[in-house]
């Protein structure tokens, strides 16, 4: 079994990332060094992009794992990248983790909407228990900008060994987007 790392958008206590009572400034957290089996987890409200370049293996899985209450939350863009070429990842919403644009949409500050989870050209991923809201905000029914179809909330490989679980998508131009 690997290590397990907290993350938060401030750090708490020691800032050593050894539980949630002394996360370490996610923006100083070299996401490419998890390494097989470990798991990051968020806590609290972070607004910066998750990047993952490392894999796991079968049965040890590197996993993104959210602690109650945890979300990302940014104004436009991609909340965790999977990197292609990578393998072996979850990323587990746990109880009611959150993936959040808070300015996308009709007469918002942007418009062009973006992926909010990034999952191409990756092999054995699940992403499950996850809420996607407002990756693209409509004003009415008649609402169709032209730049929703460029990128789903949830962009991934729909390519036989990737698998998203029990998600829930509101406010969004697409909710899923098959890149294979």
């Amino acid at each position: 079994l690997g290590a397990e790392y907290y993350s938060a958008q401030s750090a708490a206590g020691s800032g050593d990332g050894s539980s949630a009572a002394n996360a370490k400034l996610d923006t100083s957290f070299n996401f490419g060094s998890l390494a097989v089996g470990d798991t990051l987890h968020l806590v609290g409200s972070l607004t910066n992009e998750i990047s993952l370049t490392t894999s796991g293996t079968a049965g040890n899985p590197i996993t993104v794992f959210f602690e109650p209450n945890a979300q990302i939350a940014m104004p436009n863009g991609q909340m965790i990248n999977l990197q292609a070429g990578i393998s072996n990842i979850v990323v587990d919403g746990g109880a009611n983790g959150i993936v959040q644009d808070t300015a996308t949409g009709t007469g918002l500050a942007f418009s062009n909407a973006q992926s909010m989870v990034y999952d191409g050209g990756t092999a054995n991923v699940t992403v499950k228990n996850l809420t996607f809201l407002n990756q693209y905000v409509h004003t009415s029914m008649a609402d169709i900008h032209p730049d929703i179809a460029n990128a789903g909330a949830l962009e991934g490989s729909l390519n036989g060994t990737n698998y998203y679980l029990n998600n829930t998508f509101s406010n969004c131009g697409w909710c899923i987007v098959n890149l294979s």
